[in-house]
C-alpha cells in the first residue's frame, strides 16, 4: 500500500467522483458537506454549505502508474449552494464540455461544466433545478447515458422524503420529467438514500431506502407499484447501487447492514455473490475498463476502502486490496481514469473521510491471483438485531450525535427484517444506558411509544438486545425529544 498524497479539505468531506470525459481525466472532484449550527453564527437555523474541490494526478509521462512518479495537486474550487450529498460526471462531453451534476442538501440538482479555455481548465456552475418540496434534501443522482450516448440524457436522483425525481438535461436547461412517492415508512417520509439508472436500459432504474427495501421501476410502466421489491435481503437501509457497465445483467448493492450483494437482475430472488465488508456500505464502484471488470471499489463507513474481486464464475467476493489510513467515516471513493492511471495492476485511487476532512490518493497492487482463496471474503447472514453494528449516516441531523460517537443509533434500530408484521412491547427492547450521558429519545414503533433515557455515547457499537424469539421488523422514527434529532 502506498499513500501518493493527502489533502485537507476543510470541510467534511463525502463525495469523490473521477472525470470518465476524453481530454479531462486527470481530473478528480471531492466534495464536502458542512453543517452549521445556528449558535456558532448567531443565526435561527442551522446552514449548510458545500464545496467542489479539483484535483490533478500527473503521471509526468508514464505509460501506467504501477511504478511511476506520479504527483497530485489541488487546482481550484468553487461553492455550491449548500452541502453536497453525491456527484455525478456525465460520462459523454457536451459541447466539448464535461458536466458534473451535484446533488445538494438544499434539495436541488446542480449541473457544473469544466471547460478548457486556452491551456486551463475551469470549472464553473451552468445550470440548477429545484424540488418543489423546499424541506427535501436531494441524497444521490445518476446518470442514463454510462453505456449509451444520449444528446439529451436523464438524470434520476433520490431525496429525503422518500421520493425519486427523473429529469432531463436539455439546452434549455434541467426539465422536470418524473416524480413519484418510491419509499415510505407507514405512510411517513423516509430517506430515500439511493436511486441509480440500469446503464444498459435508461428506461430501467433501481432505489433503496432507509426501509430496507431494494425496489426496481420502469419508467414506461408508471410509479403505482415497482417492478420488483426486496423487502427480506437487508436488515437496514440500503444505499449504494451501481449497475455493472461491462456486464449488461449484473448490479451491486450495499447497505448499513455491512452486505455486498451482486445480483443478477433478471432474477432479484437471490444474489449471485455476497460478502460481509465490516461496515456500512456508502458507496460501490464496478472498475471502469473492461479488463480489470471483476473489480468493485467500497467504501465501507467504519471500516476503511476495500477492493473486491468477483470470482468462481461470478458466485464469489473476495479482497483485492484494502486501505486503512483513514481516521474516519469511509464515504467518497473512486478509480481515477487517467488513461495511465486505469489499466495498472497498481490503479490510483482517490478516498475521502468525514469528521476528518480528509482527501487521500493511493496504490496498491491487486492480488487478483484466484489462487488466493484464502482471502475470499466471508459471506454475509443477515444479522440479528442483537449483534447489529450501528451505523452512521452522512445527514446533516446526525452529525452532532455521531461526533459524541453515538454512530446512529436512530438509524440502527429502525431498520430490523420483517419475519412479521407484529412488533414486541417496547418494554422488550432494552437499550443500555450510561449514567454520564444525557440524550433523551423518543421511538415511535407502528403507533406505539416508549421513551429511553440517557443512550450510550461512549461506544461505537451500542449495546442493544432484543428478548424474546420472534423476530420482527421494528420499523421506527427516532427524535430527539428536544430537536437535536429529527427523523
Amino acid at each position: 500500500m502506498e499513500t501518493l498524497a493527502t489533502f485537507d479539505t476543510v470541510n467534511t468531506a463525502d463525495c469523490v467522483e473521477s472525470c470518465p470525459v476524453a481530454g479531462f481525466k486527470s481530473s478528480m472532484v471531492v466534495a464536502t458537506y458542512q453543517l452549521h449550527k445556528a449558535a456558532e453564527f448567531g443565526g435561527t437555523c442551522d446552514r449548510r454549505s458545500g464545496t467542489l474541490q479539483r484535483f490533478h494526478l500527473d503521471c509526468n509521462g508514464a505509460t501506467d502508474t504501477d511504478h511511476a512518479d506520479v504527483t497530485v495537486c489541488k487546482l481550484e474550487e468553487a461553492t455550491t449552494s449548500s452541502g453536497v450529498f453525491d456527484i455525478k460526471w456525465n460520462t459523454q462531453a457536451m459541447n466539448d464540455k464535461a458536466i458534473l451534476g451535484v446533488a445538494t442538501a438544499g434539495g436541488s440538482i446542480e449541473l457544473y461544466e469544466l471547460a478548457k479555455t486556452g491551456d486551463k481548465q475551469t470549472l464553473r456552475e451552468s445550470g440548477v433545478a429545484t424540488d418543489e418540496d423546499t424541506d427535501s434534501m436531494c441524497l444521490s443522482l445518476d446518470w442514463n447515458n454510462r453505456v449509451h450516448t444520449n444528446a439529451q440524457p436523464s438524470i434520476c436522483a433520490s431525496h429525503s422524503n422518500g421520493y425519486v425525481s427523473v429529469w432531463n438535461v436539455a439546452p434549455q436547461g434541467i426539465v422536470h420529467q418524473a416524480k413519484w412517492r418510491a419509499h415510505d415508512l407507514y405512510g411517513s417520509p423516509i430517506e430515500a438514500w439511493i436511486s441509480a439508472f440500469n446503464c444498459h436500459d435508461p428506461n430501467v432504474l433501481f432505489s433503496g431506502a432507509d426501509d430496507a427495501i431494494l425496489k426496481g421501476w420502469d419508467l414506461r410502466a408508471g410509479f403505482a407499484s415497482p417492478n420488483f421489491k426486496n423487502t427480506l435481503q437487508y436488515s437496514m437501509g440500503v444505499c449504494s447501487i451501481q449497475f455493472h457497465p461491462h456486464d449488461e445483467w449484473l448490479v451491486a448493492v450495499g447497505s448499513y447492514d455491512e452486505q455486498v450483494a451482486v445480483w443478477d437482475h433478471r432474477n432479484m430472488s437471490n444474489p449471485l455473490a455476497m460478502c460481509s465488508a465490516g461496515g456500512g456500505v456508502w458507496r460501490l464502484k464496478w472498475h471502469p475498463a473492461e479488463s480489470r471488470k471483476e473489480l468493485l471499489l467500497a467504501a465501507c463507513m467504519h471500516n476503511g476502502f476495500h477492493v473486491l474481486e468477483l470470482v468462481a464464475g461470478k458466485s464469489s467476493l473476495r479482497m483485492a486490496a484494502s486501505y486503512d489510513r483513514h481516521d474516519s467515516l469511509a464515504y467518497g471513493v473512486d478509480w481515477w481514469q487517467h488513461p495511465a492511471a486505469l489499466p495498472a495492476n497498481a490503479p490510483v485511487i482517490g478516498s475521502a473521510s468525514f469528521y476528518d476532512h480528509t482527501f487521500h490518493v493511493w496504490r496498491q497492487p491487486l492480488q487478483t491471483d484466484k489462487a488466493n482463496s484464502a482471502k475470499q471474503l466471508p459471506a454475509a447472514s443477515i444479522p440479528s438485531p442483537s449483534s447489529v453494528p450501528l451505523m452512521s449516516s452522512p445527514r446533516s441531523d446526525s452529525h452532532m450525535l455521531s461526533k459524541a460517537n453515538l454512530c446512529s443509533a436512530f438509524v440502527s434500530l429502525a431498520r430490523w427484517n420483517i419475519f412479521n408484521k407484529r412488533h414486541e412491547n417496547p418494554k422488550d427492547l432494552q437499550v443500555e444506558k450510561d449514567a454520564d450521558s444525557s440524550l433523551d429519545f423518543e421511538i415511535e414503533t407502528c403507533g406505539t411509544a416508549a421513551v429511553f433515557e440517557r443512550l450510550p455515547l461512549k461506544s461505537t457499537r451500542d449495546a442493544v438486545t432484543w428478548r424474546g424469539t420472534r423476530r420482527v421488523k421494528l420499523l421506527a422514527t427516532v427524535r430527539k425529544t428536544h430537536g437535536m434529532v429529527s427523523h
